[in-house]
């Protein structure tokens, strides 16, 4: 079985910026709910930003505030080392761009004194998913590749494991009274760049084939511990096991690329997300398509056949294919480079911080 494990840190941060964040309201005092059982406590309070920490995408696929945007959250509280109780179970947040608001249902309450643990999903019910799991404060879920690229998810996690201590006025001492979710990527995007090297004065892709990805996979993640001495993190440890069921990708794509020009075939606004990849010596590549000259379809259908062993494809990475179409070709090389999906990320960070 193959899979990969990954450790996510984000930065702390010790002011509210208001107009950086999208913050969920609730109540501080004498609210109904559970809290214990005395009548009175502070509301759970969520704001919801990428692993920049700002409410835009870096990389232009998932923004979190739009309009109707949900994420699942799951959360547990602990009293000493057996106690547990769950007390988000897939429950959904939902973001109001009128108010700049998250909201859910039926207000939680911080318990002084007690460990609590929370993981973000977004989206929530994102196709693909089943068999969600959330135990000891460990979220798994199974994910299936859909047959229509275009509803492949954009899936992002996001933790967080606090100590609750009780603040008599927690907003004003505390600017991190709430959870805030720093969302992370765990698939991974894939883009291919193609250029018009002299073939035609027009290059018009039609189809591009995959053949031989793995399309099934399980995904777990849990809040990090807290350090020692740490009253909460942000942190989080994932990873993908189980990568399996290989078979073939096929996305119809309508791309024209005029001599000496490049396009990108998934653009910001057509992505590609995949399940991450182990390697695999047996991808095979194939790019359908058609030439035109003087605006005339040549009588002739094109493809190229490229078969480039995949180095493993890693969560919240995007891996870009270049390529050149020439005149009279049948095979092809690419290259390849490889980013972090969203700039500034730190690297080689221990966790759990404080």
């Amino acid at each position: 079985m193959t899979g990969f494990t990954t450790m996510h840190t984000s930065l702390r941060h010790h002011l509210i910026a208001p107009l950086a964040l999208c913050l969920l309201a609730a109540c501080s005092t004498d609210a109904p709910g559970d809290n214990g059982g005395d009548g009175k406590g502070v509301g759970m309070l969520f704001s919801a930003t990428d692993a920049n920490g700002a409410t835009s995408r870096a990389a232009a696929t998932t923004d979190l505030c739009t309009q109707g945007s949900k994420f699942s959250v799951f959360g547990d509280r602990k009293s000493g080392s057996t106690s547990v109780s769950v007390i988000f179970n897939g429950d959904n947040v939902s973001y109001d761009p009128s108010s700049g608001e998250w909201s859910y249902a039926n207000i939680r309450y911080w318990l002084p004194d007690q460990e609590h643990s929370f993981v973000a999903l977004h989206p929530a019910g994102a196709t693909g998913i089943s068999d969600t799991q959330y135990s000891g404060s460990t979220l798994s879920f199974n994910l299936t590749l859909p047959a229509d690229y275009r509803s492949n998810p954009d899936l992002l996690v996001a933790a967080h494991r606090r100590m609750y201590e009780e603040l008599s006025s927690p907003f004003e001492k505390d600017p991190q009274a709430y959870v805030r979710f720093s969302f992370n990527h765990v698939m991974s995007r894939i883009n291919f760049k193609v250029k018009n090297e002299g073939a035609a004065q027009e290059v018009k892709i039609k189809k591009i084939e995959l053949q031989g990805i793995n399309r099934t996979g399980t995904f777990t993640v849990t809040p990090a511990p807290l350090s020692s001495g740490g009253d909460r993190t942000d942190d989080h440890i994932s990873s993908w096991t189980g990568i399996a069921n290989k078979g073939d990708l096929i996305a119809a794509l309508d791309v024209n690329i005029p001599d000496t020009e490049v396009r990108d075939l998934f653009p910001d606004n057509n992505a590609l997300f995949m399940i991450p990849q182990p390697d695999n010596k047996d991808v095979i590549t194939r790019i359908t398509y058609d030439l035109y000259d003087d605006g005339k379809k040549h009588d002739e259908d094109y493809t190229l056949i490229a078969q480039e062993p995949i180095g493993g494809w890693q969560p919240g990475k995007m891996y870009t294919y270049t390529l050149d179409i020439k005149p009279l070709q049948s095979n092809v090389s690419m290259t390849l480079s490889v980013s972090n999906w969203l700039m500034g990320a730190e690297n080689n960070v221990d966790v759990p911080r404080k």
